[in-house]
């Protein structure tokens, strides 16, 4: 009786902790982005007329989540040298998506299941281009590429 009042105990201990993160630290569970799908749909006037290079950020460590930008613009005028000095910390799938399309199912990285963050980045033509989109939070984001804007939401059942 005893093991299992323990074991009852633990179980209930674990789960009262489990939004904590010191404790997911402690016992070697990071946490990890939901994002399992992402689809990508270009309007026909997405990017004022022009395909739009897309790049998807998978970040697998915290403290390269403060050395990436907060806009497009910022990386892809500094792409490489991010991808260099971050090294492992990050996977980037590039996508190039013509007007009028949409990519179904973009293709994730291998370890896409251990990011603790995802990011996109679109190479928009408009002034001062578009904010870092944070897929993060989605099981499914889906990407809408307009005129000039960028949304993303929830993929639709």
């Amino acid at each position: 009786m005893q093991p299992l009042l323990s074991l009852c105990f633990i179980s209930a201990l674990a789960m009262a902790l489990n939004g904590c993160a010191m404790v997911g630290k402690l016992l070697g569970i990071e946490p990890t982005s939901p994002l399992r799908h992402v689809k990508v749909v270009a309007e026909l006037d997405a990017n004022s007329l022009t395909a739009t290079a897309i790049d998807l950020v998978f970040v697998y460590d915290d403290t390269a989540l403060a050395v990436l930008p907060k806009t497009g613009p910022e990386w892809f005028a500094n792409k490489d040298a991010l991808m260099a000095g971050l090294a492992l910390s990050v996977d980037v799938v590039r996508l190039q998506i013509p007007r009028g399309k949409t990519v179904d199912e973009a293709p994730l990285p291998r370890r896409h299941r251990k990011a603790v963050a995802v990011y996109s980045y679109a190479n928009y033509i408009t002034p001062g281009g578009q904010p870092q989109g944070k897929l993060t939070p989605y099981k499914c984001a889906q990407i809408t590429l307009g005129a000039s804007a960028i949304s993303y939401q929830s993929c639709a059942s």
